[in-house]
């Protein structure tokens, strides 16, 4: 007869199924705080993305935080949480912070343009975000409005869609032939605003694929709707407190290991990092003279929102760039606009990504370069494909759960990888401004095929 030995956690006795003699239980008493780390790593265990756990065994690293982990009061808890393998496999703490406003806030950066080291002393600032900018611009000798409309994109709020509405019809209506979109830093922000602004750009076709632990499980798609009006409910508020750094983990391979770093993924426009100089790219090796080594994102934010903070929020800005847009020809003439059955406008359209195109930017991205919409140009995006929950615990706080990943229409999972432009350009170079890009862009060598008679000062009014 096969023999069965099952051992029950948590102080439940063992039976011996060969000799059934009950064996003395291996029990440890469970605390109100032991409770708040299960509640939390049940939440993970129901919701994450990777089954695997981030190669983890899950079940065994329960048992061992409970054996050995202190939790005597419920900050020790809340670190045990933050700090350990909850927290790397998706949960964070306590949300929405508020930052310590004119504070001194320490960075000790790798410069991604240099490759120095820098130290930047910033004073922490309320941040004002205007997520929507707009310019038709002129001819190249300026006498002249031109038919090529920009529209800059800094970040993804519940005023985002509504305000990309409202500049594509202003600049219709003052004769605007070619959109450029110009999400160059855009960290992303509110899913929903990205797909809605993809709508009225598409008649039809797959937006994005959200894909779980059991597959894809929802798709977004164009309904018809390209430039209806529609309410667009919930979202962030357009005011934001700090240094103005949003910043995420990249990895990179030092010799055949794998360093994960944390990285500046976008400045704020208009925050005190921006001011200083601080980009795209640059990694933050220390915060107030703490190293950030194996530091996690809870810990970094709450580092640069300063004493007081509770929480980290992620953060949109804007760079610079488009300068060899000159190697470009008459392909972007032809390809940059479709008027495939997928176009919900009659609109030529480039959309502008660098390194600091992240989130809901790349599922825009992703969104009009797959269904043959638009021509990206630009840098490798930064390749933030996750999707992450809120899931409320007992005593009040929180955890913040990976659950599912963005997919582009054709299924290419971004995550860590990023959408790779059809123009490679160095678009770091340019004005970040709408009225500099404007002149950069219409004084090109290449300015009359990139844009054909958009150009030509007669189609305005």
């Amino acid at each position: 007869m096969p023999v069965s030995r099952r051992g029950f956690a948590l102080g439940m006795g063992i039976v011996n199924g060969c000799m059934g003699i009950r064996m003395p239980p291996t029990s440890y008493a469970i605390s109100e705080e032991n409770l708040l780390f299960l509640e939390a790593w049940r939440a993970v265990d129901r919701a994450y993305v990777d089954k695997t756990f981030n190669g983890q065994t899950w079940f065994r690293y329960r048992e061992k935080v409970l054996k050995k982990a202190s939790m005597e009061d419920r900050d020790e808890t809340y670190d045990v949480i933050r700090g350990g393998k909850v927290h790397r496999a998706g949960a964070a703490g306590r949300l929405e912070m508020l930052a310590t406003l004119d504070s001194e806030c320490v960075l000790k950066v790798l410069s991604f343009a240099t490759s120095q080291i820098v130290e930047f002393r910033l004073i922490r600032a309320a941040i004002s975000l205007n997520p929507v900018s707009s310019l038709l611009c002129p001819t190249p000798d300026e006498s002249a409005a031109s038919g090529v409309g920009l529209i800059k994109l800094s970040t993804f709020n519940s005023n985002s869609a509504g305000k990309v509405r409202e500049a594509i019809k202003e600049l219709q209506g003052e004769g605007m032939k070619v959109l450029v979109l110009d999400v160059r830093n855009n960290g992303g922000g509110l899913f929903p605003a990205g797909v809605e602004i993809a709508r009225m750009l598409m008649r039809a076709g797959v937006i994005v694929q959200i894909a779980d632990q059991d597959g894809v499980r929802d798709i977004y798609e164009a309904d018809n709707s390209a430039f209806a009006y529609s309410a667009l409910l919930g979202g962030t508020a357009g005011a934001l407190t700090g240094v103005g750094i949003e910043v995420g983990f990249q990895d990179k391979m030092v010799g055949k290991e794998k360093k994960t770093e944390l990285v500046v993924v976008a400045p704020a426009q208009g925050g005190p990092a921006e001011a200083a100089g601080i980009t795209s790219g640059d990694v933050l090796l220390e915060i107030g003279g703490k190293s950030t080594a194996g530091m996690g994102l809870y810990d970094a934010a709450q580092l640069l929102q300063g004493p007081s903070g509770r929480c980290a929020r992620a953060l949109e800005g804007t760079l610079s760039s488009l300068s060899a847009l000159k190697a470009v020809t008459a392909w972007l003439e032809q390809c940059a606009v479709t008027g495939a059955s997928g176009s919900g406008l009659d609109l030529k359209v480039v959309m502008v990504v660098n390194k600091g195109t992240a989130s809901a930017s790349e599922v825009l991205a992703g969104a009009l370069s797959d269904n043959n919409r638009a021509t990206i140009v630009g840098e490798l995006t930064f390749g933030k494909g996750l999707i992450q929950t809120i899931v409320p615990l007992s005593d009040g706080s929180a955890v913040v759960i990976t659950v599912a990943r963005y997919q582009t229409p054709s299924g290419t999972d971004i995550n860590k990888i990023g959408i790779k432009p059809e123009i490679d350009l160095p678009v770091s170079t340019y004005p970040s401004n709408t009225t500099g890009l404007c002149k950069t862009l219409v004084n090109l060598d290449i300015a009359p095929k990139l844009f054909g008679t958009a150009l030509d000062a007669s189609i305005t009014g």
